[in-house]
Parts: structure tokens; C-alpha cells; sequence
């Protein structure tokens, strides 16, 4: 039987698992904004774990913790 590798959601009061290959659980993903997203997918193709895609993966985090009223 395969296991698969979880981590928590990293969105702060989240305790959802979610796969590694996942940065977030769907119900916070389903908050990053298009551009932000489109980023992170470009970021981890051209190099996973350099420090474009980790500051998308930042960016996307930052970006579902900021308050919905919240600006930029």
C-alpha cells in the first residue's frame, strides 16, 4: 500500500492535511487570486524550490491570510 506524504495547510488556524504535492488545502486555494497562481505554477516549472517559487509560495500564502477588505 502507498502512503502519501501530508503537511498542514500552512494558512494560520488550518489543520488540514493536505498532500506535499499541494501548497494549501482546496479551501484556502480556492482564495489565491489568478495572477498569484499563475506565478507559483510558472515559478515551480521553470525551478522548484528556487527563490522565485519560494517567494510565490509566499505571495500565495500572504496573499489568503491578508483580511478580504485588505489592499496589496
Amino acid at each position: 500500500m502507498k502512503t502519501t506524504s501530508t503537511h498542514e495547510c500552512p494558512i494560520e488556524g488550518c489543520t488540514a492535511r493536505v498532500p506535499n504535492t499541494m501548497l494549501m488545502c482546496g479551501r484556502h486555494w480556492r482564495r489565491v487570486s489568478s495572477p498569484t497562481s499563475r506565478e507559483l505554477y510558472a515559478a515551480y516549472r521553470e525551478q522548484p524550490r528556487s527563490a522565485r517559487h519560494l517567494a510565490a509560495m509566499r505571495a500565495a500564502i500572504d496573499e489568503v491570510q491578508r483580511p478580504k477588505g485588505d489592499l496589496p
